[in-house]
């Protein structure tokens, strides 16, 4: 362990250590949620002013964690909602298998499973209602029937 600046001033005769003497100019904040003293650059900026940068109570590893579980749940009640369902068309209940299919595209904001970490639960629930649950089998089969009618369509052919 390397020692850098002597307390000789303050009549003592140790060396203090690096990481010591490098972070006594740094501003601290104390964690609302786990009591623990970081840099105040450990907490995310919540809101900035013209004269202030308001920072979260929350550090970011609380916050990862929070995160974390927040998304766990929102997992969660994606695969209980798919099972309750089960495929509408051949009643597969296996969440594994199980997507879901936007009834009509130009009401589709987002997919379900890639937004789960960025958007707000009742964004997604509202997104599901507009959804009917299918098996992956017979999800590329609707979209396969309906890739064949648009190409019937547009070609004229009946």
């Amino acid at each position: 362990m390397s020692y850098t600046g002597s307390t000789r001033a303050l009549g003592v005769c140790y060396y203090l250590p690096k990481w010591y003497t490098a972070n006594m100019g740094i501003k601290k904040k104390r964690c609302d949620y786990c009591q623990k003293l970081y840099p105040e650059d450990a907490f995310g900026v919540a809101l900035t002013s013209e004269t202030k940068i308001y920072r979260r109570r929350k550090c970011r590893y609380c916050y990862r964690l929070t995160k974390q579980a927040l998304i766990s749940r929102y997992f969660q009640w994606i695969n209980e909602y798919k099972v309750q369902r089960g495929c509408k068309r051949c009643k597969i209940i296996d969440s594994r298998v199980l997507d879901f299919h936007h009834k009509n595209d130009q009401t589709k904001l987002f997919t379900i499973g890639g937004f789960r970490r960025s958007v707000g639960f009742d964004r997604i629930q509202r997104e599901v209602k507009k959804c009917e649950v299918v098996c992956a089998n017979c999800h590329r089969i609707l979209h396969a029937e309906t890739r064949r009618s648009a190409l019937i369509k547009k070609r004229g052919i009946v």
